[in-house]
């Protein structure tokens, strides 16, 4: 089992991005996923469509702690997704 970190910044992407932590799941590896600089509000109706597959990978992270409380996304600091970006086997960005 691989670790993957699916990165996101370019929110364009977003859509990629889902589709990109599908397709690493159904391989079994382990995925972490990580919105940067984004408030997901205006996304909310994509990412309530995907919170099954949201619930079933290790973690969703963001460093806007409005995130959290809309979509269950745990608040990361740059240092903390830092940390976790360290022990990915792959980074993938968006």
């Amino acid at each position: 089992m691989k670790r993957v970190a699916v990165v996101i910044k370019n929110i364009e992407k977003k859509e990629d991005a889902l589709r990109t932590v599908q397709g690493f799941n159904d391989k079994g590896n382990r995925i972490e996923l990580f919105v940067l600089d984004h408030d997901l509000e205006i996304f909310s109706r994509l990412f309530m469509q995907n919170r099954i597959l949201l619930s079933e990978i290790s973690g969703c992270y963001s460093d806007n702690p409005l995130n959290k409380d809309r979509f269950n996304f745990q608040y990361a600091t740059s240092e903390m997704i830092a940390e976790h970006l360290k022990q990915a086997d792959f980074i993938i960005p968006f």
